[in-house]
Parts: C-alpha cells; structure tokens; sequence
C-alpha cells in the first residue's frame, strides 16, 4: 500500500477529518487531500510528525513495512523499568496520567517547525501547567456536590465495565 492509501486509512480509523489532521500538522487544508491523491509527499520532517500523529512507523507509513509500530508499549516497558530501577512500581492508574502527559508531550513537539527548537523543561513545564487545570477542573466537576451529572457518568462507566450494582439510573 502506497503512502496516500496508508495516510488517509489511518486518518480515517482516528475519525479525523483532513481538516482536522490539518490543524494538528499547522497545514492548510488542501496538502493533506495532496497527499492523499497521491499529488504531493510530505518531506522527511513532515513525514515523522505524521508518523508520530498516528502512532505508527515512517517505514509503516511509507509503505516499507506492513506492521504497525508499537511505541506505546514499548515506551511502556521502558518507562517501566526506568521506575522499577528508581524502587518506584507504578500501578495501572499511574500509565493513565503518563500516557496523558506522553501524548501531550508528542502533540507540543510536533506543532515545532524546527525539532531543535524542542527543550525538555520547557515542554515537561506546558505540560505541567496544561494538565494542573485540566485535571483540577475535572477533579473539582466530579467532587462538587452540585453537579450529580459527572459523578452519575462515571458510575455508569464503570458499573457497567465491572458489572457492579448500580443505584443511578443509566443515562
């Protein structure tokens, strides 16, 4: 399968539109509808942020290798053992935070033009104060009393995950 046939079924399997891949890329909306005609071809630095988007191999994307790659688990494993050295055993709910702030981490290096402008402490500080709102706002829509809404989701979502008796009417 040629790079125009990979990109628009991986962008169609994510429910983006071009437009919307667009966007994340900093792109105008007509290169990617280039690309997936077959007109155009990203440059090598377009082609990784693309690749790094869907999570997938440059080789995957450009037709080299039919197998995904699986970074996340392999970052996973690394990550893992990185903690395990440091005495530090993450539970499941620890990788959701991580996976968030991994995600977030990709999202910010990918919207630079230029990969060296990338420093770590500046992207790990975005992160930090991104994520500090947005969870404090989630944390504090789920806690407030006034808003049963929040809390009657959840027990939804996991009462019916778990099969766990439930006294919330489901949604």
């Amino acid at each position: 399968m040629e790079f125009s046939q990979k990109l628009k079924e991986l962008r169609k399997e994510r429910n983006l539109t071009q437009s919307e891949l667009a966007h994340m890329l900093n792109y105008n909306n007509t290169i990617i509808a280039g690309y997936e005609a077959g007109r155009n071809e990203p440059n090598i630095k377009n082609l990784i942020k693309i690749a790094n988007i869907f999570d997938v191999s440059v080789d995957y994307l450009i037709g080299n290798s039919d197998t995904y790659y699986q970074s996340k688990k392999l970052w996973y494993k690394k990550i893992k053992s990185k903690f395990q050295q440091h005495g530090i055993i993450l539970e499941k709910s620890n990788y959701f935070f991580i996976e968030i702030l991994y995600n977030y981490a990709n999202e910010i290096i990918n919207r630079k033009d230029n990969i060296d402008e990338c420093n770590i402490n500046d992207i790990f500080q975005e992160m930090i104060f991104h994520y500090h709102d947005a969870f404090f706002h989630i944390f504090f829509e789920i806690i407030n009393k006034n808003n049963d809404t929040y809390r009657m989701i959840l027990k939804n979502a996991i009462s019916e995950e778990w099969n766990i008796k439930n006294d919330y009417d489901m949604l």
